[in-house]
């Protein structure tokens, strides 16, 4: 329920779900709905928040192996972008201004990496969005990486050749 939950370590895990410490005002344990509020309010900017995934990604999934490819200078683009157009009068439901998000890399990005898991394709570059990256995008969600997947999609836990294995952070 947690933006990036997934990220913290397991001390940190416990400290946030006790309330306590400076950690539970990060912005990366804020709820996704409370940070498009707070975006939509001026009180953080898109940039703010790639910034904020960037910084937790590169700090904990060298352990975890969970984002293996990385679009940050992309996302920042797309952060700028945004910001130029500011949060829309009446963006309807689901609009997502500057919510960094990932993509399982079972899902091409255009001008991502797009491995599939799979030897096949580990230099592959996707020339286009799936639809589902492409709603996403248009409700304003910034993609800032890709999630390792097991080969192909196939299989229940995250191994593949191209990045080896995803660490569960549970444990």
């Amino acid at each position: 329920d947690r933006a990036l939950f997934f990220l913290l370590s397991r001390q940190e895990q416990k400290m946030l779900l006790k309330g306590g410490g400076a950690q539970a005002d990060a912005l990366w344990t804020w709820r996704a709905v409370d940070v498009v509020e707070a975006l939509r309010k001026g009180r953080v900017t898109p940039l703010d928040l790639v910034k904020v995934a960037k910084d937790r990604i590169l700090k904990v999934d060298s352990t975890l192996n969970a984002v293996p490819i990385r679009c940050f200078d992309r996302a920042e683009r797309k952060a700028r972008e945004l910001m130029e157009t500011g949060f829309p009068d009446k963006p309807g439901p689901g609009y997502l201004y500057g919510l960094p998000v990932l993509i399982k890399d079972t899902l091409a990005v255009e001008n991502v990496r797009f491995t599939m898991g799979s030897l096949l394709y580990e230099n592959d570059v996707a020339t286009y969005s799936e639809p589902v990256v492409s709603v996403l995008e248009s409700k304003g969600a910034i993609v800032v990486g890709k999630t390792n997947t097991p080969e192909l999609g196939l299989g229940s836990n995250t191994y593949n050749f191209v990045f080896g294995e995803t660490v569960n952070p549970w444990d």
